[in-house]
């Protein structure tokens, strides 16, 4: 006769049911196929292939639900902004970011962090002054650049100019392809302050799509 243990018993029942976490305490050790409901994000997720995604979905979303102020001047990760990748597939970013700052100028800057293995193209719609991949059309600045997944953008912001005395909030749109190599991992945004205090404005919101594999 086999003598069942806890552990046992504790593993059947992780494979038969919905865990009940957060984003950070997902199971430690998950099997194929577990599947979670993390409190935090109101997502339910489903382990696959070393990574945990969105089940029967192509299309995940992270939308930032407050805003963010920072006057630190090293990148850092935003805690919202971030999105499960798994290995070697295809996805298509479109992120829209709304920003603004206590001081005039190109003072956000914005870069990305990938899986090892992963290579991005990237673009965005901001007038990136003084930038040799910005044009002049019709006395309005293009951003033409396209970067890797290495490159970095300094978004505009600017004191005052916005409703009342608040600060002027700048939309910008980056969209790009991001190909995963073997290793799982995540879709990052990152930024910091170049001069003054950035904030990083409530419903900004980071979009990925499956595209192929």
């Amino acid at each position: 006769m086999e003598v069942l243990t806890s552990a046992d018993v504790n593993t059947y029942l992780m494979q038969q049911v919905i865990i009940r976490c957060t984003s950070t305490t997902r199971p430690s050790s998950p099997s194929e196929g577990w599947h979670i409901y993390e409190t935090d994000t109101r997502r339910f997720l489903v382990y696959r292939s070393g990574s945990w995604v969105r089940e029967g979905e192509i299309e995940m979303y992270a939308v930032k639900p407050s805003d963010e102020t920072t006057s630190v001047t090293s990148m850092h990760n935003d805690p919202h902004l971030v999105l499960p990748l798994a290995a070697s597939r295809t996805y298509w970013m479109d992120a829209l970011l709304m920003v603004s700052g206590t001081s005039s100028g190109h003072n956000c800057v914005a870069t990305w962090s990938v899986p090892s293995g992963a290579s991005m193209l990237w673009a965005s719609n901001h007038p990136v002054l003084d930038d040799p991949g910005v044009i002049s059309v019709g006395g309005n600045r293009v951003n033409k650049r396209w970067y890797d997944q290495t490159g970095s953008i300094n978004i505009r912001t600017s004191a005052g100019g916005g409703m009342g005395t608040t600060n002027a909030v700048y939309m910008t749109r980056m969209r790009g392809i991001l190909t995963t190599g073997s290793t799982v991992g995540n879709l990052q945004f990152q930024w910091r302050a170049s001069v003054g205090t950035i904030t990083v404005h409530e419903l900004s919101a980071l979009r990925v799509q499956a595209i192929i594999g």
